[in-house]
């Protein structure tokens, strides 16, 4: 008879919560530089915040010690944490406080500790300057701002935010269009036309828009050749072509370079087949050698079109000739055969050179654009005194490491640093870690690296397994170089260095776990395999690629480290659902044209829609059950759930499906928080109020207006149907009138009285109120049925109405601050308005949470639903690739590209994979129970 073995109770495993505690306290360890790479869930925040506090404890100044991070919810995460901590450390009692110290520092606390740590809140609180955590961009900006005539700044300089950012880059823009326009025959003018010419109208924007996001990048390639004609010659070097080679010349040199005799011979043999291919191709090349009376580029286009598949590889003998002639005439295989002479030359010589040239004249087409857009954007950056987010990294970078007064400035700030701590190192980008870097250097060296006793020590702590912000540079290799490079300085320093492994995960249950590391037990084989020492063999089996600019090895897997997990949940079971993919509907059957739809048109019937409909479905019906989740405490318990317990997460918020969970939900009536991102000018209620204004600056603006009537703003909260709906405004436009605004002023409707008399009112303040105070008073304002008019926005749209609605009159205040105020002005600059807001989305908000996975970076939740695993990255368009050297490649002709453009290509679809990978880790990992 078999022993009953109970099921643990809930809690944590204690072997695995030791070994994970020894750790923990390790990476803690003031008395040593730590490079910690840690699983999802495995206490690296609270890992970072006993850092801190130990520093503290051991008598480190709070001034001199320096924590950045990513985002600004993680560095007030971190500050709340810290304080929380020592503010618990100044009231607990002695023996309380005695075990704390002991879990902390691994050992019992003598009684002078007790005193030091109840000191502690105080001393952080009350130190000038304080504890210094932080973004990394606010301390670069506080660092410009303490330094700002050596970093070629204006003292008081002002830092644009994205909304500003985005009406400045429209500007230049429309400068560089100007420049050109004044100058039809010059440079630019002829760049533009090339680019319209060689990718339609978006191309000049695009090439803008991609230069703009990496101005620096094409600023210092532009100051390293010296000239933009050199940073032109650089690009066609790069491209193997001459700078004035072109798409002409390409074909001029390869007609050229025909054997015009073979091909007579070929006409000849070809005019005496019989056969409908034979006749075909006969007349094609007798088409050929008119052409070439003509000129040589006609010649070869001809020339290429018959010779070529649409695909654009030489057609196969069978669709040029018939067997029987080629062995009559031994010319037609010499030339076309599997090896003939000109499939081989077309193959080898003639395409690859065509595309090397479009690609050289496209390629310095754009730099001639993109250099222009830069400086025009950077010229009105300078008059303003701005700068932007990515300025201060940059200048920041090249303060501490290009500048002339570079030593000065570190020397400035080696006097007051003494600790600098890393969080969510993998998500920092190259510039990045070269502030860090340069920050500390002098740790490592001379008089820097001080007596025992007095240390100065680097803290970095991250996961490359989330490292998913490669639009903002971050390298999951830079993170794992930088380990590298953190313990040769130590071990040359002569200092002590530690990498403990943070594996075990406190957030998940096991269950989740298993599914995380089944699903990348692929990539976890392969990096484990001895094989990938070989790198043949990597080759082969496509886990290693050549760099195209360096033609240097690269990795091609998402990680290059993989470490299973340790679930130290236990006795809290937690689930897995993998639900079936959701069939694609048939169309159905049309009978007549009338039974034809608009054809963009989404049903419910559609793919999205039904799985939209059965995420909300289960979120309602798990709420409705009451299914159970584990809370935190002592005991674990389990509760109902909430829809604060769950979070719904997506590749992207393009496509419709993002939207259509938010409007399912809502439909079922689940609290929901809608977007966490939102694009102001796409918010309902800001689109009404962009509609009143326009309405306000033009009354014959008649869809304007019924936009207007028909929005909450004369919707009475206590109406449960609207008061202006679709029959009241047919009413009203069937009245006498040209106009609906002057049929609105006549009108007897009692349903329009109250949107008459506010409007006309409205109306009359336009000339002498500033937008602002036009709409706050219009929104503050008590309406016909007492309540205010914001207060009908929020009953009608929701509580996500808030946010776009406190920013749209945070937007107006901020117009009239930079002077001369105009409606007209302001509502053309929101509607022109790109830039994204983000929502906090924090826990507790008793609503679901829709989010994008990038977006959920950091958070977690008892019940995660994935609904976009089966939409695969999207191919790169548009032909734009960075290049260290030349700034940018543009090769828009994807059909053809150059051997390099090729490469690139290849390249930035894996890493594209390898980040798609990524994210998939995170948005697995979010989840705590299911």
């Amino acid at each position: 008879m078999s022993a009953q073995h109970p099921d643990p109770a809930p809690g944590f495993d204690p072997e695995i919560v030791a070994g994970a505690s020894a750790a923990q306290r390790a990476a803690a360890d003031p008395a040593a530089s730590v490079f910690v790479e840690a699983n999802a869930g495995s206490g690296k925040t609270r890992v970072l915040v006993d850092r801190v506090a130990r520093l503290l404890l051991g008598g480190a100044a709070p001034e001199r010690i320096l924590c950045v991070t990513f985002t600004k919810a993680a560095a007030g995460e971190m500050q709340s944490r810290l304080f929380r901590k020592l503010g618990a450390w100044s009231t607990l009692p002695d023996d309380a406080l005695r075990e704390e110290m002991a879990a902390l520092t691994g050992g019992a606390g003598a009684p002078g500790d007790l005193a030091a740590a109840r000191r502690l809140l105080a001393r952080a609180l009350e130190t000038p300057g304080g504890l210094k955590i932080q973004t990394l961009h606010a301390f670069c900006e506080s660092l410009l701002r303490r330094f700002p005539l050596e970093a070629g700044l204006a003292p008081g300089f002002e830092v644009q935010d994205e909304a500003a950012a985005s009406a400045l880059r429209a500007e230049a823009l429309e400068a560089v269009y100007g420049q050109a326009a004044s100058d039809p025959d010059g440079e630019l003018a002829r760049a533009i036309a090339s680019a319209l010419e060689a990718a339609g109208a978006d191309a000049p924007d695009d090439i803008a828009a991609f230069a703009l996001g990496r101005r620096h990048e094409l600023s210092d390639c532009l100051e390293a050749a010296g000239s933009a004609g050199a940073l032109m010659d650089r690009a066609s070097a790069a491209l193997k072509a001459a700078p004035d080679d072109d798409e002409a010349s390409a074909l001029e040199t390869a007609w050229d370079e025909t054997p015009l005799e073979d091909l007579e011979a070929a006409l000849s043999a070809l005019q005496s087949g019989g056969s409908a291919t034979e006749v075909r191709s006969a007349a094609a090349l007798d088409g050929v050698l008119d052409a070439a009376t003509r000129s040589g580029e006609e010649a070869i286009t001809a020339y290429l079109d018959w010779v070529l598949t649409r695909e654009g590889k030489v057609k196969q003998p069978k669709s040029l000739y018939g067997k029987a002639l080629g062995e009559r005439y031994r010319i037609l295989a010499t030339l076309y055969g599997p090896d003939g002479n000109e499939r081989h030359r077309i193959t080898d010589e003639v395409l690859p050179a065509i595309a090397r040239a479009r690609a050289n004249a496209a390629t310095r087409a754009a730099l001639r654009i993109a250099l222009a857009a830069v400086s025009a954007y950077e010229a009105r950056l300078n008059r303003l005194g701005r700068v932007d987010f990515a300025d201060l990294v940059v200048r920041a970078r090249v303060l501490l490491t290009q500048s002339e007064l570079g030593a000065w400035v570190r020397y400035k700030l080696d006097a007051g640093l003494d600790h600098v701590l890393v969080d969510e190192a993998q998500d920092t980008a190259p510039d990045q870690w070269a502030v860090v870097n340069a920050l500390t250097g002098e740790f490592f060296a001379g008089d820097g690296a001080r007596e025992a006793g007095d240390l100065r020590t680097v803290f970095c702590v991250g996961d490359e397994k989330q490292s998913i912000y490669s639009f903002q540079k971050a390298d999951p290799k830079q993170f794992l170089d930088q380990r590298t490079k953190l313990e040769a300085e130590a071990a040359g320093a002569g200092l002590a260095f530690a990498s403990p492994a943070l594996d075990a995960s406190f957030r998940s249950a096991p269950e989740v776990l298993r599914a995380v590391d089944e699903a990348f037990a692929a990539e976890a084989a392969a990096l484990g395999a001895p094989e990938r020492k070989d790198a043949a063999s990597l080759l082969e089996h496509k886990l290693l690629m050549t760099d195209p600019e360096t033609e240097t090895p690269r990795d091609a897997l998402p990680f290059h480290r993989y470490v299973p997990h340790r679930a130290a949940r236990q006795g809290m079971p937690g689930c897995v659902e993998i639900w079936p993919a959701v069939p694609r509907p048939e169309a159905p059957e049309e009978d007549s044209l009338d039974d034809y739809g608009p054809l963009d048109a989404v049903t419910d019937a559609s793919a999205r829609n039904q799985l939209a409909d059965a995420v909300a479905g289960e979120i309602a019906d798990l709420i409705a059950r009451g299914d159970a989740v584990w809370e935190e405490g002592a005991p674990w318990r389990r509760r109902p759930a909430t829809a604060g317990d769950v979070l719904v997460l997506v590749r992207s918020r393009s496509g419709g499906l993002f939207e259509e969970i938010i409007r399912r939900l809502k439909i079922r009536g689940v609290p929901v928080a809608g977007a966490d991102r939102m694009t102001l000018p796409d918010q309902l209620v800001v689109e009404d109020l962009l509609s009143l204004a326009r309405f306000l600056l033009l009354p014959e603006d008649d869809l304007s207006l019924a936009e207007v009537l028909k929005s909450p703003l004369f919707h009475p909260v206590s109406s449960p149907d609207p008061v202006i709906d679709d029959d009241a405004l047919y009413d009203l436009t069937r009245r006498p009138g040209r106009r609906l605004w002057e049929k609105l002023r006549h009108t007897d409707d009692p349903r329009f009285t109250e949107a008459r008399a506010a409007l006309d009112a409205l109306r009359g303040q336009v000339e002498t109120r500033a937008p602002y105070a036009l709409f706050a008073g219009f929104l503050t304002g008590a309406s016909a049925g007492g309540e205010s008019r914001l207060a009908r926005i929020y009953a009608r749209l929701g509580e996500e109405a808030r946010d776009p609605a406190e920013e749209f009159l945070s937007r107006a205040l901020a117009h009239e601050r930079e002077g001369a105020p105009s409606l007209a002005r302001f509502a053309a600059a929101l509607s022109a308005d790109s830039g994204q807001i983000k929502r906090e989305m924090e826990a507790g908000r008793g609503e679901v949470r829709v989010m994008t996975v990038h977006g959920a970076k950091g958070l977690e939740a008892p019940i995660v639903f994935l609904p976009d695993t089966t939409s695969l990255p999207r191919p790169r368009r548009g032909g734009l690739y960075p290049h260290r050297e030349a700034g940018l490649i543009w090769a828009p002709d994807s059909s053809a590209p150059p051997a390099l453009v090729q490469s690139m290509k290849e390249r930035a679809d894996l890493d594209q994979d390898g980040e798609y990978n990524r994210l998939l880790y995170v948005a697995l990992t979010r989840a705590r129970d299911r």
